[in-house]
């Protein structure tokens, strides 16, 4: 068969497997969550929405020892200046109400005196669903050329199918180039397995 039978035999291969391959395209989808803005913001303070008496309320106690005829007597009463100063006492937690990396972090801030809420500060940051398509051909064909040190020229084709490919190499010395019967003995062919990492 004719050098230049192969070759156009090849390029039709190469053409057809092209507009083949073009059709079957896979796409892959990259999940990532980034942060987004974060929002601040004071929740104004409203009055109680119920208020009850506990029917065992919590007391602080005060104890005294009394010594009668050397025998211990231990008095309790209410201590009154330790409850007025737990009354004034102002008291801020700060607390994570969650953190989460498909949800965001949740982050509070509150102050409590005089048996009240006083403030209520939080921030929030969301982590917002980021969704990235790629579309990957399944069947990518190429064209390659090179030359060697031994006075060849190379022309090649090849495909891959996913990660797989092949390749095909002619390798023609430099002063046969523009001649129309190539020397097949001097003409050299290649074929080649390719991976893609």
């Amino acid at each position: 068969m004719n050098s230049y039978v192969k070759i156009v035999i090849v390029i039709v291969a190469f053409v057809v497997g092209f507009f083949l391959g073009r059709k079957n395209i896979v796409i892959e989808e990259k999940i990532e969550y980034v942060k987004g803005e974060t929002i601040r913001d004071t929740i104004v303070i409203s009055q109680p929405t119920f208020v009850e008496i506990p029917a065992k309320p919590k007391y602080i106690y005060k104890y005294d020892t009394i010594v009668v005829n050397n025998i211990q007597y231990v008095s309790e009463k209410v201590d009154t200046g330790a409850i007025i100063q737990d009354y004034i006492l102002m008291r801020t937690y700060e607390f994570n109400v969650f953190d989460s990396p498909t949800l965001g972090k949740f982050d509070v801030r509150q102050q409590i005196g005089y048996n009240k809420l006083l403030s209520f500060d939080y921030t929030f940051t969301p982590a917002i669903r980021q969704i990235t398509r790629f579309r990957e051909p399944v069947f990518t064909p190429f064209v390659s050329m090179g030359y060697s040190t031994n006075n060849t020229v190379l022309g090649g084709l090849g495909a891959y199918y996913r990660r797989i490919g092949v390749e095909y190499l002619i390798n023609i010395p430099t002063n046969q180039i523009g001649a129309y019967n190539f020397n097949q003995n001097k003409t050299y062919h290649t074929f080649k397995f390719n991976y893609k990492f």
